[in-house]
């Protein structure tokens, strides 16, 4: 496969691991690139987080297809809608206050998810680690009470 030209951040790649895998070496850019590919995460969340300019994650990602140690995913990845996210953003506010646009924040970049990008199985999982952070027990359990209605509601799987 040959990388399209432009922005090849929001490719999704896995790690491919077959019989035709020959010896190969690989220095520490590549290594920490093929072991970030998970077949969820885009390209410019595993860049931002191993440290890799655009230049040197387009030159990687070659390598590591010339090599045939990646593949692309052809399946189109279903993300949180931005009115789920805002929903989210309210439910939470009402939980624990102002910050709650800057905790979520910080729990996606924790878990190397951008906003915009967060795929749909992940909600629960989400307002699970969320939930954590919540301290009264009855802002808490309306704070998952309602986010379970959301989730049902937006058909996003639920465990």
């Amino acid at each position: 496969m040959n990388l399209p030209s432009g922005d090849i951040s929001p490719l999704i790649f896995r790690q491919v691991v077959g019989e035709n895998v020959k010896d190969v070496s690989l220095d520490g850019r590549l290594l920490s690139l093929f072991l970030a590919l998970d077949g969820e995460k885009s390209l410019d969340t595993l860049a931002q987080t191993i440290g890799l300019s655009p230049d040197d994650l387009r030159m990687t990602v070659t390598r590591l297809l010339e090599l045939q140690l990646i593949e692309p995913l052809e399946k189109e990845f279903t993300y949180l809608d931005p009115e789920f996210f805002r929903y989210l953003t309210l439910q939470y506010a009402k939980a624990i206050g102002p910050l709650a646009g800057i905790l979520i924040e910080e729990e996606l970049l924790t878990s190397g998810y951008h906003p915009a990008r967060i795929p749909k199985k992940q909600a629960v999982i989400l307002v699970e680690t969320l939930a954590r952070e919540i301290q009264r027990k009855e802002k808490k359990d309306r704070f998952i009470g309602d986010m379970v209605r959301k989730i049902t509601e937006k058909g996003y799987p639920r465990g």
